[in-house]
């Protein structure tokens, strides 16, 4: 048996790697919570002067478009078919700079698509989370 200062360092030391534990497993699990699942899709695609540009095929629900430079975009989801042939699920046209295609709660497999005309600075955002915004 230790003699009581030993025995309280002894204790002191272990509350201390016990405290350190418990605090690696609760910041694990904090940053397990900010994870998205493995199989989310959040893709951003861009072109500095186009009139059209897509994402990579995946699983998606919305499309979000951009138009840095002037107003009027549009959005649309696309589902690619067995042959290789696509088909549009749904659209939207903003007359503002800004718009998002909602599919939600559908999801599909294939791509975002952000266009305007003439050509200008647009941008995308493809993901397929359930709620649109």
């Amino acid at each position: 048996m230790l003699p009581p200062t030993q025995h309280l360092q002894a204790l002191s030391a272990r509350a201390s790697r016990l405290a350190a534990v418990t605090a690696v497993v609760a910041t694990g699990a904090t940053a397990l919570l900010c994870v998205p699942a493995a199989d989310a899709t959040n893709e951003s695609y861009g072109c500095s002067n186009c009139e059209t540009v897509n994402g990579h095929d995946n699983w998606v629900t919305n499309a979000e478009a951009v138009n840095y430079t002037r107003r009027g975009v549009a959005a649309i989801v696309w589902r690619k078919n067995s042959n290789g042939s696509y088909t549009q699920i749904t659209n939207s046209v903003g007359t503002g700079y800004s718009t998002i295609a909602c599919a939600a709660p559908t999801e599909v497999f294939g791509h975002g698509e952000a266009h305007t005309s003439p050509a200008g600075h647009i941008a995308g955002r493809q993901d397929n989370f359930k709620y649109c915004g």
